[in-house]
């Protein structure tokens, strides 16, 4: 297995450590923190977040991202 902090969804798009997202399914906000891929290939994103007061890490495919939350420059 491979880890690292920076995942490319896209030619356009990019995850890096700490950038937050929508996840399908989960409620509150997540902030990405690393990538894993298996022996296999499968890839898994592993984020931090969740509602408020229930900090918890979920280890989710790339499809269940829903939306990539913009970060002030």
């Amino acid at each position: 297995m491979t880890t690292a902090t920076e995942y490319q969804l896209s030619p356009r798009r990019t995850l890096t450590a700490g950038v937050a997202c929508s996840l399908k399914h989960l409620r509150g906000v997540w902030k990405f923190v690393h990538v894993s891929t298996s022996t296999q290939g499968a890839v898994s994103l592993t984020f931090v977040g969740g509602p408020a007061g229930h900090r918890e890490y979920r280890s989710v495919r790339p499809d269940r991202i829903k939306a990539i939350h913009r970060t002030p420059q």
